[in-house]
C-alpha cells in the first residue's frame, strides 16, 4: 500500500520518529493492522514531480477520527470537537495529536484540517488515543 506525503518536512519527521501517525480518508477500508506501507515523497504516479520512495513500515493499528466544527472556546482558542474511536479528546490530547501527526503546533494542524472531516489515524507505533 502506498502513502504519499506532499510535505518534505513530514518525510524527515517520519524518518526520525517524530511523525508517528497520519490521518487519511479510507473509503475502501484499505488501511488495516499489519498492512505494509510504502511511504513516498510526492505521488509516484506523477513522475514530473520527482517522487521518491523513502521508507517501508507496518500499519500497527488504526483509529477512526471525526473532526466537527461545532466550535467551542478553550483557553481563548476556537477549536473543533475531535473524536477518536467515538471518544472526545481533551484540549491537551488534541495538542498531542497535532504534534504526533507531524505539525509544529495546534494552529498548523487546524489550518490543515479546517473543516469537518471523517477518516482514520494510521499508526506507525503502538500509541493510541
Amino acid at each position: 500500500m502506498i502513502l504519499s506525503f506532499a510535505t518534505k518536512d513530514f518525510v524527515s519527521k517520519i524518518l526520525y520518529g517524530e511523525k508517528i501517525h497520519t490521518i487519511r480518508n479510507d473509503f475502501g477500508n484499505r488501511f488495516r493492522t499489519g498492512r505494509t506501507i510504502h511511504a513516498w515523497y510526492k505521488n509516484p504516479r506523477n513522475k514530473s514531480s520527482n517522487p521518491y520512495h523513502f521508507s517501508t513500515f507496518e500499519c500497527i493499528s488504526t483509529q477512526t477520527i471525526l473532526i466537527k466544527y461545532e466550535e467551542y472556546n478553550v483557553k481563548d482558542i476556537v477549536l473543533p470537537r475531535i473524536f477518536v474511536d467515538g471518544l472526545e479528546l481533551s484540549f491537551d490530547k488534541i495538542k498531542l495529536l497535532a504534534v504526533n501527526d507531524g505539525f509544529e503546533n495546534l494552529g498548523d494542524f487546524l489550518q490543515w484540517f479546517n473543516s469537518n472531516y471523517s477518516g482514520k489515524i494510521i499508526h506507525f507505533t503502538n500509541l493510541k488515543y
